[in-house]
C-alpha cells in the first residue's frame, strides 16, 4: 500500500517535471535587453513580458540561429489588441519590427517560427524616442500623413461637440491613386483614461466612426504603419452630422454626375449637352461650442465693421470670409457685436454672422442712440441741480472662479501617459498686461483649463502650448495664488511655464494670442519630464 502511494507521488512529481518548460517560456523583459531563447516541436511559442513606463517608440529584433529556423514576432498591448506582428521569408533568419507602445503597461512579445520549424533565437528589445505629440483636428479639415517603418504612428486630437454627433473617416491612400491592398492600423482612443474606443486593421483601407454629443475628454485617433515595404498613405477627416461638410468617403459622399444628360438622335452624330454640378452650400467656420465667444460670416461674404452698433455708422473695416474673430462686447437686445479685425475695434450685425462659444459672459454695452440727419437737439436751461458722474467702465479681468472653457482633470505625481494634453484655442477680450510683470497677450475671463495636481514629491510641474500657427501667450495661477506668465520659450513662439518641487493644489491655466483679436489653435500639454517641451 505504502509502495502505491509512493509511485503515485513519484509520477506526480514526474509529469510536473514535464511541465516546467511551459511555465519557464513567459519571461520579463526590458527596453535595451537581449534574451535567448528557443523553440521545439513542445514549445512552439515563446512569450516575453515587457514592461513600458511611458508612451515611446521601440524596435524589436528576432535574429535566428539555427539554420533552417526562420522567426516571428507578435506584439501585443496591455488590453489583448496585436500592436504589430512580422514574419521572416523562408531561409532568412532576422526579423524586425518597430511598434508605438502607447500606453504604459505589460505588453506581450511572442515568437514563433514562421516556416514550422524549430530553433535557437535571440530576442532584442530598443528604446525608441517619445512619440510625437498629437496634430488637433477641427470640423471641415481633411488632413493627409504618410507611416512607414521609420516614422511609424502619427496622432490626432479633438473635442466632442456640445450639441451635434461627430463622424471621424479615415481612408488609406489618396485621391489620386490606385486603391491599395491594405492600410494603416487605426484605433480610436477616448475618455479621461483613454481606454480603445474602435480599433481596424490593415485588412481595411478605410474606417468611419459615429461619437455622440457632449463631454469634456478629447478622443485621440492612432494611425500606425501595419509593416510590409514602402509607406502607407492615409487621409483623416472630421464632420459634423448636422453640418453641410462631408468628408471624403463620408455618408454623404457621393460621385458628382450631370444633373441631366441630353442626347439628339441624329444617325450619324449624337450631340450631348452637359450641365455641370451644382456648388455645395457654404458651410460657415466651425466655432467651438465651449470656447470663448466668436463671430464668422454668415454667408460667406465679406461684413462691413461700423465704427458703432447701427446701419448709419461708418464703415472702418471689413471682416473676410471665413475668419473667425473673438467678440468683445454686444448692446443688451445682442442684434450687434462688438469685435477686433486686425486692430479695429467696431461692431457688426448679428443678422450676417454665425456666433458661437461662450457668449452667455461677454460684456454688455448700452449703445448710444443713433440720431437721423436733421434732428433738432434742444438743450435745457441749465441749473444748480447737480449731475452725477458716469462710472467709467471697469476693464475685463482674469477670473479663476469662472468654468475653465475646456474643462478640467485631476492629476497626481507620475501620471501617465505624459504628457497629458487638451486641444484649444487661445485669446480672448482680456488685457493681462494689467497683471504687470511683462505679463503679455489676450485671454478670455474664465481659464481655459483647471489642473488639480496631487503632489509627490516630483522636482517639475510643467505647462506649455504648441500652436499650429501664430503667436501665444501664457497665464498660471498657482495654488499659493500668485499669477506667472511667459510668451515666447525654447527658441520658439510657444509659452511655457514651469513649477520646481511643485506644491498640490489648483493650477488655472490662460492661453492667450499675442495680438489682439486673434484666435489661434493649438494643444497644451502638462508634463513632469525635462525632455518634453515646446
Amino acid at each position: 500500500m505504502k509502495r502505491s502511494l509512493i509511485r503515485q507521488v513519484i509520477a506526480a512529481l514526474f509529469m510536473l517535471l514535464l511541465c516546467l518548460p511551459a511555465l519557464a517560456q513567459e519571461q520579463a523583459i526590458a527596453l535595451g535587453e537581449n534574451k535567448a531563447g528557443s523553440l521545439s516541436a513542445a514549445q512552439p511559442i515563446a512569450r516575453y513580458v515587457l514592461n513600458v513606463t511611458e508612451p515611446r517608440l521601440a524596435t524589436f529584433q528576432v535574429l535566428g540561429l539555427s539554420q533552417t529556423f526562420s522567426p516571428a514576432l507578435r506584439i501585443i498591448s496591455p488590453a489583448g489588441v496585436m500592436v504589430q506582428q512580422a514574419a521572416a521569408a523562408s531561409g532568412i533568419s532576422v526579423v524586425q519590427a518597430s511598434a508605438a507602445l502607447t500606453t504604459a503597461g505589460q505588453y506581450a512579445l511572442e515568437v514563433s517560427s514562421a516556416g514550422g520549424a524549430a530553433g535557437d533565437f535571440v530576442l532584442s528589445a530598443q528604446q525608441g524616442p517619445a512619440l510625437p505629440p498629437p496634430t488637433p483636428m477641427m470640423v471641415g479639415q481633411v488632413l493627409s500623413g504618410v507611416v512607414d517603418a521609420q516614422t511609424p504612428i502619427s496622432f490626432y486630437t479633438f473635442l466632442p461637440t456640445p450639441l451635434t454627433a461627430l463622424h471621424v473617416v479615415v481612408q488609406a491612400g489618396d485621391t489620386t491613386a490606385a486603391v491599395p491592398a491594405s492600410g494603416p492600423v487605426v484605433t480610436l482612443r477616448g475618455g479621461a483614461a483613454g481606454e480603445v474606443l474602435a480599433s481596424s486593421g490593415s485588412a481595411l483601407i478605410g474606417s468611419r466612426y459615429r461619437l455622440p454629443p457632449g463631454g469634456q475628454s478629447p478622443y485621440t485617433l492612432e494611425i500606425a504603419f501595419s509593416g510590409g515595404a514602402g509607406t502607407q498613405a492615409y487621409t483623416v477627416c472630421l464632420e459634423a452630422e448636422t453640418g453641410g461638410f462631408t468628408c471624403p468617403g463620408g455618408a454623404g459622399a457621393q460621385v458628382a454626375l450631370p444633373t441631366a444628360i441630353v442626347v439628339t438622335p441624329v444617325p450619324t452624330l449624337a450631340v450631348v449637352t452637359l450641365q455641370p454640378p451644382t456648388a455645395p452650400p457654404y458651410q460657415p467656420p466651425f466655432i467651438p461650442g465651449n470656447g470663448p465667444c466668436s463671430v464668422a460670416s454668415a454667408r460667406g461674404q465679406a461684413i462691413n465693421v461700423r465704427s458703432g452698433p447701427g446701419l448709419s455708422n461708418p464703415v472702418i473695416a471689413q471682416l473676410a470670409p471665413n475668419l473667425i474673430v473673438p467678440v468683445l462686447a454686444r448692446i443688451p437686445d445682442g442684434t450687434w457685436f462688438q469685435v477686433n479685425v486686425n486692430g479695429s475695434v467696431g461692431w457688426v450685425s448679428a443678422s450676417v454672422v454665425v456666433s458661437g462659444g461662450t457668449c452667455s459672459s461677454v460684456l454688455v454695452l448700452t449703445a448710444q442712440p443713433v440720431l437721423p440727419t436733421g434732428t433738432i437737439i434742444v438743450i435745457p436751461t441749465l441749473t444748480n441741480t447737480p449731475v452725477a458722474s458716469a462710472t467709467p467702465a471697469v476693464p475685463p479681468t482674469l477670473n479663476y472662479s469662472l468654468t475653465p472653457n475646456y474643462g478640467s482633470m485631476t492629476l497626481a505625481s507620475g501620471f501617465v501617459p505624459d504628457p497629458f494634453t487638451r486641444a484649444m484655442t487661445s485669446g480672448g477680450s482680456v488685457n493681462v498686461s494689467y497683471l504687470g510683470g511683462g505679463c503679455t497677450g489676450y485671454a478670455t475671463s474664465a481659464p481655459d483649463f483647471s489642473v488639480t495636481y496631487t503632489a509627490g514629491g516630483g522636482t517639475l510641474l510643467r505647462f506649455y502650448f504648441v500652436a499650429g500657427s501664430g503667436d501665444t501667450t501664457m497665464v498660471v495661477n498657482g495654488p499659493d495664488g500668485s499669477f506667472r506668465c511667459a510668451d515666447d520659450t525654447f527658441s520658439t513662439l510657444n509659452p511655457s511655464i514651469d513649477y520646481s518641487a511643485p506644491a498640490g493644489g489648483r493650477y488655472d491655466i490662460w492661453i492667450g494670442s499675442y495680438v489682439s483679436g486673434a484666435s489661434v489653435s493649438g494643444t497644451l500639454y502638462v508634463t513632469e519630464i525635462s525632455g518634453n517641451h515646446p
